[in-house]
């Protein structure tokens, strides 16, 4: 008797588990193009940083972008996320001077989708985001790095390539307060997020 319950135990849990399995690509498609949930991203771009010091105001220096973002869907129309960025740009002054700037951003941020089915973003971020920069001449090299605060705002646009893949397009401001110097940078990027 009791084997015969075990095997009814075992076939109402092998079924279960089909069941699960079959009904999986209707859930799947219930979630199609949807925001909610666990999401990751990948952004590529350039942009413009100056810099600004107690003594003046520098020219701006146009560099490089790369971000990560992990974070989740609160619903349709609004994500939460952690992002990590990096900014490396370098500027020649001639005599073979040459500083190396690199920014590394650690950001909470959110992205809020005001039209619903539409695609368009609104974005704010802010966080830690430590600068350092490299200075080589021809008789040496010298390395420094500190430790500041950054803000940020920022809007694009994404479409949906198909049910998990978000691909879009956008742009960002942020203030970055470091010591005695105040950086400016706007960036624009192409991102890939996966949802």
């Amino acid at each position: 008797m009791k084997t015969l319950s075990r095997h009814k135990a075992m076939s109402a849990s092998l079924i279960a588990v089909m069941l699960v399995g079959f009904a999986a690509p209707a859930w799947a498609l219930d979630a199609y193009r949807d925001r909610r949930g666990l999401f990751y991203g990948l952004g590529l771009g350039g942009g413009n940083v100056t810099s600004e010091t107690k003594t003046g105001e520098g020219d701006g220096t146009l560099g490089f972008n790369i971000r990560g973002r992990i974070g989740g869907g609160v619903s349709q129309m609004l994500t939460l996320d952690a992002e990590l960025g990096m900014n490396l740009h370098s500027e020649d002054f001639g005599n073979d001077v040459t500083v190396s700037r690199q920014l590394y951003t650690m950001y909470i941020g959110g992205n809020l989708f005001p039209i619903e089915n539409l695609g368009l973003y609104v974005r704010g971020m802010g966080g830690m985001v430590v600068a350092s920069a490299t200075i080589d001449t021809p008789v040496g090299s010298d390395s420094a790095s500190e430790t500041g605060l950054g803000l940020g705002v920022g809007a694009g646009f994404e479409f949906f390539a198909n049910a998990d893949l978000a691909i879009g397009a956008g742009a960002d401001m942020q203030w970055i307060s470091i010591e005695d110097t105040d950086l400016t940078m706007i960036s624009l990027g192409i991102n890939a997020t996966w949802y």
